[in-house]
């Protein structure tokens, strides 16, 4: 068995800051482990979240930040 993850060792795997693998662990969309109030997720199950957000085709637009208006202050 592989060591169980913590969710810096999760942001990095999927290239998110830590609160936003926070998040994902909080929601319920990635399943873990709980060790004494530590938070630990198994390997396999970040491999299956990764799968599961795969996507075929072209990748959706980036939002571009808003321009500021010349006459605002």
């Amino acid at each position: 068995m592989e060591s169980l993850l913590r969710v810096k060792e999760l942001a990095e795997r999927l290239g998110v800051s830590q609160s936003k693998a926070y998040g994902l662990v909080a929601e319920g969309t990635i399943e873990h482990v709980a060790i004494d109030g530590a938070v630990r997720v198994e390997p396999h199950v970040v491999e299956q979240y990764i799968s599961q957000q795969r996507t075929v085709g072209t990748p959706p637009e980036r939002r571009r930040p808003r321009k500021k208006a010349e006459n605002s202050r």
